[in-house]
């Protein structure tokens, strides 16, 4: 079996180091599964079915801009990008090309942009 990598370098400050502890709540009957050797690990996505605000962000969409570009720096573009060929759909792509330089709203680029981002991040990260 593959030993996991960590996903980002150990100069950034949310590194984990190899013996952190990470832990969460389970039922009795999970545990047992668990001391059975029949783990199972839900994403983000599949948690959200249980509690719909697992996961979710209320965050002004000026502070996620500044964040995500502090974040991604120089390929924050590429990445919009992306997200927005290959997540968004064709009107969304067409709404977006449309109201690019409109900071707010339901149909601003950063809204649908952040929207895509957070249903990646959900569906790929596990917890």
């Amino acid at each position: 079996m593959a030993k996991p990598e960590q996903i980002v370098p150990q100069s950034v400050n949310r590194w984990l180091s190899d013996d952190a502890e990470i832990w969460r709540y389970v039922p009795l009957r999970t545990l047992f599964f668990y001391l059975n050797g029949l783990v199972f690990i839900p994403s983000v996505a599949k948690l959200r079915v249980g509690d719909p605000f697992e996961g979710e962000f209320y965050e002004d969409i000026a502070w996620f801009n500044a964040a995500f570009s502090d974040h991604f720096g120089n390929v924050a573009n590429e990445i919009d990008n992306w997200m927005l060929k290959e997540l968004g759909s064709d009107p969304e792509q067409r709404i977006v090309e449309i109201n690019r330089n409109i900071p707010n709203g339901a149909n601003s680029a950063p809204t649908i942009l952040r929207k895509h981002y957070f249903e990646f991040v959900r569906r790929t990260r596990f917890a």
